[in-house]
């Protein structure tokens, strides 16, 4: 067992001569002696923050050369269960990530929270996995707290100083090691322009406990007697206007702008991040944290040791009127930060440790660098068509080169991850789209995706893609745009195109065309619509079979499918509905006359009510496949049929794969493509078909629909160019993927952009902290029922929605936020958003309200109006509470059409600034949301 053992070391110092400045640029130069690489899964309370415990580990493994899974709690909120014995503390549950496990196959499991631990049961089944499990609490007042149930799990738990961890071991830890809770070397070398506004005498950076009110009192109590020093808290949870809801660019700033700063122990052994986020500042540090301090850095040498308000103020000015004293005492700490302390350096001599204790037993375990390769397309939304697509690339590229790791961009990260085990985000997100571009080997783009100008005006034009369009080619042109600045390569795989008139759009395909290493389109016409685009582009376009015909399928797997003979129907919501109404009614009246059964294959949950049962239906016995059936299942079904009529592109070209009798229905050329492709155009029909023709043709299937020897043949042909066409674009990839691991960076979080109205002065101006908002759910029809919801906070954005795929009527769920009162009027500015697009068959299902003060100001549905919505509510000042809130409701219930993810709202831009009136007034930039006015103006 290896005990933590204090630090010993003489004092050091820089170089002679050598600045804080100069000590910097030495370090960004440094290279790390990188480790046999590991696979590491991590999970944390808030990896989306980039300041964040969680993230700051993160960056640092990967510095290392680790490839990291980022398992964001606050996302996957069904990966954490209440601990059976302890209310306060939560296990760890992998099933809901099964499938990232299988995928990514870890080496180590990090739990970046001391509040989430390991049951036995949790325990052994990484153990037979071959996974190794940390412990890591994310804060000092976490590592003060952890109950004796948290150790059990962990093969090993890492403490903040040799004091904690020999005090865990007492009380049963497995193993201990010490990780102070540093900066990592990103943090340290993060560029930010000087602060400009008027700054502090002295600064401490520190959070408070809401559960220990006395300490945080102590500590505001000890800056007031400071006499004649201007004291500012920068932290979390204190009872002082302007301390939190700092950006990591403000929270540098302020640190780097002030070369004074003050740590206080507030009556815990452990030593908090400030402390290095101080010195790594290059600030001299006045601190009375005693040997938790001390164990890192040297008293009088390395940082100032007080004995209370008197003595910090008698030596800040004995140091003041010293400059040579002063400017080594911040050299020498930020040398010993630099030299000892960040955290790269304690996570390769823990790492180290470990593998020398056979932690992992066989060395042919561990794999070489992994490269990370974006995957951009409409993934997450449960379209199978879109699934089978990231299937077929992921396959393409495993076989080419093992050591390139799928990062999915796609439309619900927490889908992704817990249904097909990739590491992803919401390419929506521009944030951490540059994050994970930053550090991407290439991007792939398209398999999918549609070059069109439908939504190019409601995009902005091409200026969309610098203002954050959400659809068009503008949209599609950002993330390629950050992968190729930031040195990766581009390739543009089975995408389609047109129609594709209008100059902005055109403009922009132009552009993302040019910064291709390879483009494959889906069909000919697709080839077309780029004549005078292409002509300057550096690669050749090429037409190439979808890429599902590439995919090897699984084996058929046992299904529910009805044991006398049975068809196949899929159909998907289109125009009014009432065509694919008719072509269902005929489709069941032929197989009620001919006596076969009717299995409906969804291929996205909102194709089921196309297909659902409905008064005065013909009498046949029609059974449903689940949404979340597996493709081995999907095959089965449809290996198992008499013939198969279908609306969805994929589920054509699968009954065609495994040799079925075919029927298509078009919506779409591509449908039309494909039927042209096996010279099976005869077996296509028009959705203005009369309901007899399908009829007519689906009894001619059964007779003599089978694939002619031409159409195997042409169907073989496919395949085989298909799998040719991946082949070459993966190796392609494989190979020009050249680019080295890069040393993580912290990306730059841009100013709050004005809503509405002249410029004000931005001193009045107060950001608002969205994770001090409150989220709950319940149903205003059966009060006392649990609805659940998902929720994921952060300082500039909350997302929340109904965890259910198909919420029933009365359910909400509510976004609160209670501001402090105030004497004065204020003016509040939020930013609605939301995924969900505009149709009419999607309206009348769900709304969300706007209310001031238990007021309701407007409602709007979420299918009527896709685009944001900037809502300003001006709150009168005396009064209580000063409540804002938004509510998310089904008026009625909601069919299983995945509407947990299709409803999510997104809350951002918010701020608050004064206000002259003294009544509640509001505005919307939404059209609907004005028409819904209630009777407040």
């Amino acid at each position: 067992m290896n005990t933590a053992q204090r630090a010993t070391r003489a004092p050091e110092g820089p170089p002679l001569g050598e600045s804080v400045e100069l000590q910097r640029e030495r370090l960004r130069g440094k290279q790390y002696d990188r480790p046999m690489p590991l696979r590491i899964m991590l999970a944390g309370d808030d990896l989306q923050t980039s300041s964040s415990v969680a993230a700051a580990n993160a960056r640092a493994l990967r510095a290392l050369g680790h490839a990291v899974f980022e398992i964001d709690l606050q996302r996957h909120h069904r990966a954490t269960r209440r601990w059976r014995d302890d209310p306060l503390l939560l296990a760890f549950d992998p099933n809901p990530l099964s499938a990232a496990f299988d995928e990514f196959r870890p080496h180590l499991l990090v739990v970046a929270s001391g509040r989430v631990g390991l049951t036995e049961e949790v325990a052994g089944w990484l153990r037979e996995r071959g996974v190794a499990s940390v412990g890591l609490p994310a804060s000092a007042t976490q590592a003060s707290m952890v109950a004796d149930a948290w150790f059990g799990g962990f093969d090993r738990c890492l403490a903040p100083s040799s004091a904690v961890a020999a005090a865990w071991l007492e009380r049963g830890a497995n193993d201990t090691d010490v990780l102070p809770p540093s900066v990592d070397r990103a943090w340290v070398l993060h560029r930010v322009q000087p602060h400009r506004g008027s700054l502090p005498d002295l600064i401490t950076f520190q959070d408070a406990d809401p559960a220990t009110p006395d300490v945080a009192r102590a500590t505001l109590d000890f800056a007031g007697r400071l006499e004649g020093l201007n004291v500012r808290v920068v932290g979390e949870a204190w009872p002082v206007p302007g301390a939190a809801a700092h950006s990591i660019d403000e929270r540098v700033q302020l640190a780097r702008g002030v070369d004074a700063h003050l740590a206080l122990s507030g009556g815990t052994p452990s030593i908090a991040r400030g402390v290095f986020e101080s010195i790594a500042a290059g600030a001299v540090l006045f601190t009375d944290l005693g040997s938790a301090v001390e164990e890192f850095f040297v008293p009088g040498t390395e940082i100032v040791r007080i004995a209370g308000p008197e003595d910090l103020v008698a030596r800040l000015a004995e140091l003041r009127s010293r400059p040579n004293a002063f400017e080594e005492l911040r050299t020498r700490a930020f040398a010993s930060l630099v030299d000892h302390h960040l955290l790269e350096d304690r996570w390769l001599a823990i790492l180290e440790r470990m593998v020398s204790s056979d932690t992992w037993a066989s060395a042919d375990a561990f794999s070489d660098v992994l490269r990370s390769v974006i995957i951009s397309g409409f993934y997450g939304a449960r379209n199978r068509g879109d699934d089978l697509l990231l299937n077929a690339v992921v396959s393409a590229l495993r076989a080419a080169d093992p050591r390139l790791l799928p990062v999915v961009a796609g439309v619900d990260a927490r889908a992704i991850e817990e249904d097909y085990g990739f590491q992803s985000f919401e390419r929506e997100d521009l944030v951490a789209a540059e994050r994970f571009a930053a550090e991407a080997a290439a991007i792939v783009l398209g398999p999918g995706g549609l070059w069109h100008d439908y939504s190019i005006a409601d995009a902005g034009g091409i200026a969309g893609m610098f203002g954050g369009a959400r659809v068009s080619p503008a949209h599609l042109a950002q993330l390629p745009l950050m992968v190729r600045a930031y040195g990766g390569t581009l390739h543009v795989i089975g995408m389609g195109v047109g129609p594709l008139r209008d100059q902005a759009a055109r403009a922009a395909v132009r552009l993302v065309g040019s910064l291709a290493d390879a483009v494959t389109l889906r069909d000919e016409e697709s080839l077309a619509w780029l004549d005078g685009i292409r002509d300057a582009w550096s690669v050749e376009p090429r037409v190439a079979p979808d890429p599902v015909f590439a995919l090897e399928l699984p084996p058929s797997k046992p299904s529910e499918a009805p044991e006398e003979p049975y068809i196949v129907l899929n159909l998907r919501p289109w125009g009014d509905g009432s065509d694919v109404d008719r072509l269902r009614r005929g489709v069941l009246a032929t197989a009620a006359r001919l006596g076969l059964a009717v299995v409906t294959v969804p291929m996205e949950p909102i194709d089921v009510a196309s297909m659902t049962s409905r008064d005065g239906d013909p009498d046949v016995k029609v059974s449903a496949m689940p949404v979340d059936a597996s493709l081995a299942e999907l095959v089965g079904v449809i290996e198992g049929a008499r013939a198969v009529v279908s609306m969805r592109l994929h589920a054509c070209l699968l009954a065609h794969r495994l040799t079925r009798p075919t029927i298509g229905l078009s919506y779409d050329r591509k449908v039309n493509a494909h039927f042209a492709q096996l010279g099976r155009e005869s077996w296509l029909l028009p959705l203005t078909a009369k309901a007899g023709d399908v009829g007519s043709l689906l009894r001619a299937a059964l007779v003599d629909g089978a694939l002619s020897p031409s159409s195997t043949e042409a169907m073989r042909m496919i395949e085989t160019t298909a799998r040719n066409a991946m082949a070459e674009f993966a190796n392609t990839l494989a190979k020009s993927a050249v680019r080295g691991v890069p040393a993580p960076a912290i990306g730059h979080q841009p100013e709050r952009r004005w809503l509405h109205g002249p410029p004000i002065d931005v001193a009045q101006e107060s950001r608002i902290d969205l994770t001090a908002a409150h989220v709950y759910s319940g149903s205003a029809s059966h009060p006392g029922a649990v609805v659940h919801h998902v929720h994921e906070g952060h300082p500039s954005r909350c997302t929340f929605g109904f965890a259910a795929r198909a919420p029933k009527a009365g359910d909400f769920v509510e976004w609160e936020l209670c501001l402090p009162a105030a004497a004065r009027s204020s003016r509040v500015e939020i930013v609605i958003r939301q995924t969900l697009r505009e149709q009419a068959a999607l309206r009348g299902y769900i709304h969300y309200s706007v209310r001031a003060g238990g007021e309701e100001l407007f409602r709007q549905d979420i299918g009527a109006w896709r685009p944001e919505n900037a809502v300003w509510v001006t709150l009168p000042g005396g009064i209580e509470p000063r409540n804002l809130s938004v509510r998310l409701l089904a008026e009625r219930d909601c069919p299983d059409w995945n509407w947990g993810v299709a409803s999510k709202i997104t809350i951002a831009r918010a701020r608050e600034l004064p206000w002259d009136g003294n009544d509640l007034s509001w505005g919307a930039s939404s059209p609907l949301a004005a028409s819904a006015r209630s009777h407040r103006t």
